[in-house]
C-alpha cells in the first residue's frame, strides 16, 4: 500500500516537473521524493531487488563518492552549496529507486508515458497565456522564478521523448490527435532551436541516434511513414513559428528565421563579430582553464571538491553573480572530482550506450538510451543534471532502462540474477 502511494506521487512530482521545469525548482519535491525513495529502499531492503551489473556498480561508487566528497566539504563550505553541489551525483538514486515498484513496473511506466503524452499540449497552453494573456509575464511562486520559465534546453529533451514515444507506440492518439500533436512538437522544437543551440543539439542528436539504430528493426513500420510526413509538418509549423513574436529573457535572441539560421550557422562557422561567438568564447575559456588544473595541474586526483563558487575560483564573472558551475556537466565532473572520477563517468557512458550494437537489443531499450544521450548532449552546454528539472526525468528513464533490462535478462535465463 505504502509503494503504491509513493508511486503516484512520484509520478505527479515527475509530471509537475516536466510541466512547469524552473517553474517548480524551489519547491525541493523532487529532493522530498528522493528522500522517501532512499527511505523506502532501506525499509524495504530484503525484498529490494536490482539488477547488480557494472553500470549500477558506477552509481552506487558515484553515490559513494558524493557522501565522501560532502563530508570533506562540509568543513571548509557552508552546508546549503556543498549539500546543493553534491546533488550532482545524489539525484543518481532515482535510478535506483524504479526497483522499488517492482510489483507495479508496468503500472508506473504506462504513467510515466502518459505524463509525456499530455507535454506538448500543456507548454503550448503556458506559452499562450504568458504572451497573448500575462503580456509576457508569469507570476513568481516558488523562490522568485516565474512559474511559466522553462529552459529551452530542457524543453528540447521532452520534446524528443514524446516524439520517441509516439513513434513507438508507447502513448497512443487518435489519428487526428496525432497529428496535432506531432505539428505542436515540431512548432516548439522550431522555438527551442531558435533560443538555444545546446537543445537543438540534443534533440537532433537523440533522434538520429534512434533513428540509425532502429532502422532495421521489424516493429518500426510506421518510422518510414512518419518521416515522409515531416515536410508537411514543417510546412503546417512554419507558419505558426513565423507569426510568433517571443523574445528570450536570457540572452535577447527574437524568433525568426534569422535567428534560427545564426543559431545553426554558429555551431558549424566561427564569426568572432555575433554574440552567440561570444558566448561559445567564454565557455570554451573556463573549460580550457579546468582542464588545465586538472589534467595538467594539481587537482588531477581530487578535484577542486564541494561546495566551492568554481566560477569564482576560476575568476570567470557574469553580470548577476549567478554562475557557480560550468556549462557542462562532464567538465563539472572533472573540476569538481578529479581525473579518476571523470574517467569513470565516462566508462559509464559507454557502458550504458555500447550496448544498443546487441543485435537483439529491444526497441524499447533503445529508446531510453536515445533519451539518456539527449540528456548528456543537453547537459554538455548547460547546468542541466545539475539541477532537479533534468535530473529527475533523465534517472528515472534510465532506472526504467536498467530494470526493464534485467527482467528480459530474467526472461532469457528464466533465473533471477538480482541481490
Amino acid at each position: 500500500m505504502l509503494t503504491r502511494v509513493y508511486m503516484h506521487f512520484y509520478l505527479v512530482v515527475l509530471a509537475l516537473y516536466v510541466y512547469f521545469n524552473r517553474g517548480i525548482a524551489y519547491t525541493y519535491l523532487a529532493e522530498l521524493t528522493w528522500l522517501i525513495g532512499f527511505l523506502l529502499i532501506i525499509r524495504n531492503w530484503k525484498n529490494y531487488s536490482f539488477p547488480w551489473d557494472r553500470k549500477v556498480a558506477f552509481l552506487l561508487g558515484f553515490l559513494f563518492i558524493s557522501f565522501v566528497y560532502t563530508i570533506i566539504g562540509l568543513t571548509r563550505y557552508g552546508a546549503l552549496d556543498v549539500v546543493r553541489d553534491g546533488f550532482m551525483f545524489n539525484y543518481m538514486l532515482f535510478a535506483l529507486v524504479i526497483p522499488v515498484f517492482k510489483d507495479q513496473f508496468e503500472e508506473f511506466k504506462i504513467g510515466v508515458f502518459r505524463i509525456y503524452k499530455w507535454l506538448p499540449f500543456v507548454v503550448l497552453a503556458g506559452l499562450l497565456l504568458k504572451t497573448k494573456i500575462l503580456n509576457h509575464t508569469s507570476p513568481a511562486i516558488f523562490g522568485g522564478i516565474p512559474i511559466l520559465e522553462y529552459k529551452n534546453g530542457d524543453l528540447a529533451v521532452q520534446l524528443l521523448i514524446t516524439s520517441l514515444l509516439l513513434l513507438t507506440g508507447n502513448i497512443r492518439y487518435s489519428l487526428r490527435y496525432q497529428f496535432l500533436n506531432a505539428i505542436v512538437v515540431v512548432y516548439l522544437f522550431l522555438l527551442v532551436a531558435t533560443f538555444n543551440r545546446g537543445g537543438m543539439l540534443a534533440f537532433l542528436v537523440g533522434m538520429l541516434f534512434f533513428l540509425y539504430y532502429a532502422r532495421k528493426n521489424a516493429a518500426l513500420v510506421n518510422i518510414k511513414s512518419y518521416i515522409k510526413v515531416v515536410l508537411v509538418l514543417l510546412c503546417l509549423s512554419f507558419p505558426l513559428y513565423l507569426l510568433t513574436n517571443i523574445k528570450d529573457p536570457v540572452q535577447g535572441r527574437d524568433t525568426g528565421i534569422a535567428q534560427l539560421q545564426k543559431n545553426i550557422t554558429s555551431i558549424i562557422v566561427k564569426d568572432e563579430k555575433t554574440a552567440l561567438s561570444g558566448n561559445i568564447v567564454w565557455r570554451l575559456a573556463w573549460w580550457s582553464k579546468i582542464v588545465d588544473y586538472t589534467i595538467a595541474g594539481p587537482y588531477f586526483l581530487t578535484g577542486k571538491g564541494l561546495g566551492i563558487n568554481l566560477a569564482t575560483a576560476d575568476g570567470i564573472k557574469m553580470e548577476d553573480n549567478s554562475l557557480r558551475s560550468p556549462h557542462n556537466f562532464h567538465l563539472n565532473v572533472l573540476a569538481r572530482f578529479g581525473v579518476p572520477v571523470a574517467v569513470a563517468w565516462i566508462s559509464f557512458l559507454v557502458l550504458v550506450i555500447r550496448g544498443v550494437r546487441k543485435r537483439d537489443f529491444p526497441l524499447e531499450h533503445l529508446l531510453y538510451v536515445a533519451v539518456f544521450i539527449s540528456f548528456m548532449v543537453n547537459a554538455s552546454f548547460d547546468v542541466a543534471l545539475e539541477g532537479p528539472m533534468s535530473a529527475f526525468p533523465c534517472w528515472t528513464f534510465l532506472g526504467i532502462l536498467f530494470y526493464s533490462e534485467m527482467l528480459s535478462s530474467c526472461t532469457k535465463t528464466e533465473r533471477v540474477g538480482v541481490y
